[in-house]
């Protein structure tokens, strides 16, 4: 009796200890996602790619502004340093909204010659062709050979710090 409740005691213990285990590898992962989640979100206002970006960006500011109009008519300021501080306020958002509309230039830059890099390379890549038996045959067409001759040209001629020569023997 001795040996079994013993096996038994040892045995409960060896599962809390991987209860525990599993609850702060649960806690570690959770802690990590949402670190991870807040770092993609601080990232996402930092640098803004799509259409949403810019509309979580634009719709902070109005909340912004319209926090800081409130505090301003509710501190009670004499009427020339109410007006004072509500144009520095203007002044604020005007550079703010400079700064996203840098920022969408930007974007849209980088968005652009990205999807122009995944057309190239799907008009590049070979036909894929399944066969009788199940077999996929991949096919360089004459268009599929031009078009990775042209990716490649163009690859090439927007490589920076180019010289005029260098550019002609692309």
């Amino acid at each position: 009796r001795g040996y079994c409740a013993r096996k038994l005691a040892w045995q409960l213990r060896e599962e809390a200890a991987d209860k525990r285990e599993r609850m702060y590898a649960e806690e570690e992962r959770k802690r990590a996602e949402a670190d991870a989640k807040h770092n993609a979100e601080i990232q996402r206002r930092m640098h803004p790619r799509t259409r949403d970006d810019f509309e979580i960006l634009y719709n902070e500011l109005e909340n912004w502004r319209q926090h800081e109009t409130k505090r301003i008519e509710e501190s009670g300021l004499p009427e020339i340093e109410r007006l004072e501080a509500l144009a520095q306020l203007l002044h604020k958002q005007t550079k703010l909204l400079q700064t996203i509309d840098r920022l969408k230039i930007t974007a849209t830059k980088e968005n652009r010659s990205r999807r122009i890099k995944r057309m190239l390379e799907l008009m590049a890549e070979p036909k894929k062709w399944e066969l009788n038996d199940g077999d996929i045959c991949q096919v360089h067409t004459p268009f599929s050979t031009r078009a990775k001759e042209l990716m490649e040209l163009y690859n090439g001629l927007n490589l920076p710090l180019l010289t005029i020569d260098e550019r002609l023997d692309v």
